[in-house]
């Protein structure tokens, strides 16, 4: 779903900052181990911030709980 957020704010002309509430760790049940949603989401949308990559999202604020 962060890459969908992300297209939307980048295709809204009126919009130009990201707010994004992800989970620090995730589990499904008690016996997975836990996923690290938060550093996924992070090196996912961090490639678009890069020299080369712009898009009209001028920033990003990601909230871990």
């Amino acid at each position: 779903m962060d890459l969908l957020d992300f297209w939307k704010c980048h295709i809204c002309p009126t919009a130009n900052y990201l707010f994004l509430l992800v989970p620090q760790e995730l589990r499904h049940n008690e016996s997975m181990a836990p996923k690290r949603e938060y550093e996924s989401v992070k090196r996912r949308l961090q490639q678009f911030f890069e020299p080369g990559n712009y898009t009209n999202v001028r920033g990003l604020c990601l909230f871990g709980y």
